[in-house]
């Protein structure tokens, strides 16, 4: 049995339509969003997309006293300490990190009252809902991959 080269785009579209599953986006997003949580964790964040992963802004005296309340009423999170600017006082807006997938597209984004709380230290310099150049890397790596196995198998 020989290939007709009319065979191609039909090959390709097969391939194309598998990479754009949803299970596969999915999986691409949460490979991103675990990229954006532990990053922010380590104290990190990304200015713009495919920007550099620079330290975030330090905290300021006033958010420094607010944790150390926290700690002592043993509510600051075990993510992070009185003085590390990693936007884990509570843990809550990194957790609440949701995914969407669409039908050619994943989407991260944070709802309601941290969606506010996001916007706010972003605004104060600690950019974070962004990927950097090497995490993009990663996950292109991850796409060719996965592209590369899907043709593989037809």
């Amino acid at each position: 049995m020989a290939l007709q080269l009319n065979q191609i785009p039909r090959l390709i579209n097969a391939g194309l339509l598998k990479v754009t599953d949803k299970r596969i986006l999915k999986a691409i997003g949460i490979v991103a969003l675990e990229m954006v949580r532990d990053r922010t964790r380590k104290g990190f964040g990304v200015k713009k997309e495919g920007g550099a992963a620079k330290r975030l802004n330090p905290l300021t005296s006033s958010t420094k006293a607010t944790r150390r309340r926290l700690q002592k009423r043993g509510k600051l999170s075990e993510n992070t300490s009185v003085t590390k600017s990693n936007l884990t006082s509570s843990g809550d807006m990194l957790d609440d990190l949701k995914l969407k997938v669409g039908k050619t597209s994943v989407t991260i984004s944070i709802d309601g009252k941290d969606k506010q709380k996001a916007e706010r230290v972003q605004n104060q310099g600690r950019e974070f809902m962004n990927l950097s150049k090497k995490e993009i890397s990663k996950i292109v790596k991850i796409i060719q991959t996965e592209i590369n196995d899907i043709f593989k198998s037809l």
